[in-house]
């Protein structure tokens, strides 16, 4: 099984951890190199790579000689020295092998605005159709903590559920999932829920912002989309090329028969949600078997406030069900909720639509 999905896999993500990058503030160009040549490999193969780093931060921060801890202003000038320095050795490693890379930096404002998100995948799918290897990065000299996506783990899944992707590499320092409980290697997980959130302690590395916490979010993020994601030990040499070759190494999330791409893909991990519609059983199965739109007359509960056309949580009896964009305010719908289409017909004297949510506006979780 783990063979025939990495080894179909077309187009992929490759995540690169700070600790791969950059080591007492200082880059290790080795690593670009050797990734430089595996790109090389793995197009050579048909493959379409697009690169998803991390280490601005940390190359940036040989220039914090008090040594102390940068707060958030200093944190992103350091982001926007190093970025320069990061790009520019990605440009003149990948030259020498013949790769042609493209800068392209975001923010969270790009992932919830659906103009900015499409923007993002159209430039992406020329940039790979003209055989250039986008370098993509937090645009963290003008991220402010508040609105910061916060990790590139999740960064990279987002992209890779974006950009349509069938394979997300995380490369990292360690050697893939690691069941704390007897420090070995889970090869494969099929139920990321049931298998991995219990083997998981929380921990970051003191450059980086992400820890294996942060990678299980993103394997819900792409397994959602029906995508395959890998963690693997960067530190091998080659490493991806080992990967596709059918080497058992890393942890294998295999994906969901999902396949939330596109518009749909957006409403369920980049838009964001403002409110909660709380329904009942009946309008569960309507909107989750039976691919029906939700309305008022299955709706109990309205939490917080949101305008028309935001993005809300669907749940029922406690559980998060799906994600929609609304026709309704809060204000509206709760004064419709449970109600029949001829009531809100006569009451709204038809201005508003029949649908609380439209299944096409829907995205199921």
């Amino acid at each position: 099984m783990r063979e025939n999905i990495v080894s179909a896999a077309k187009r992929i993500i490759i995540k690169v951890g700070t600790s791969l990058l950059v080591k007492d503030s200082k880059l290790q160009t080795y690593f670009i190199t050797h990734l430089a040549q595996q790109i090389v490999q793995l197009r050579a193969r048909g493959k379409e790579c697009i690169v998803v780093t991390s280490g601005a931060v940390g190359l940036g921060a040989e220039l914090n000689h008090k040594g102390k801890t940068p707060n958030r202003t200093e944190q992103q000038a350091l982001a926007a020295i190093g970025q320069s320095r990061l790009m520019q050795a990605y440009d003149h490693i990948f030259a020498q092998n013949d790769l042609m890379t493209a800068q392209v930096l975001i923010t969270r404002d790009d992932i919830q605005s659906r103009h900015n998100y499409v923007a993002i995948a159209n430039t992406l799918k020329q940039l790979v159709n003209w055989h250039v290897v986008p370098i993509i990065n937090e645009n963290n000299a003008i991220s402010i903590e508040a609105t910061a996506i916060g990790d590139n783990d999740t960064l990279a899944a987002l992209i890779a559920s974006q950009a349509q992707a069938d394979l997300l590499v995380l490369l990292t320092c360690v050697d893939g999932l690691i069941d704390y409980r007897t420090n070995q290697v889970v090869e494969t997980v099929t139920n990321i829920e049931q298998q991995a959130a219990e083997l998981v302690r929380q921990e970051k590395t003191e450059l980086g912002t992400g820890g294996m916490a942060t990678k299980l979010q993103a394997a819900r993020i792409v397994n959602e989309s029906g995508i395959a994601m890998l963690i693997a030990n960067g530190q091998q040499p080659y490493v991806m090329t080992e990967l596709l070759q059918g080497a058992n190494i890393g942890t294998l999330f295999c994906p969901s028969k999902k396949n939330l791409y596109g518009k749909k893909s957006w409403i369920a991990f980049g838009a964001d949600c403002r409110g909660e519609v709380h329904i009942d059983h009946g309008a569960q199965v309507a909107v989750c078997e039976r691919g029906k739109s939700l309305l008022a007359s299955g709706v109990v509960q309205v939490v917080d406030h949101f305008s028309r056309g935001d993005t809300v949580a669907l749940f029922c009896e406690g559980q998060r069900i799906a994600r929609g964009i609304t026709h309704y305010s809060s204000t509206e719908l709760e004064q419709v909720k449970g109600c029949q289409v001829s009531y809100i017909d006569e009451l709204f004297t038809g201005k508003l639509p029949a649908e609380v949510i439209h299944r096409d506006n829907l995205a199921l979780l």
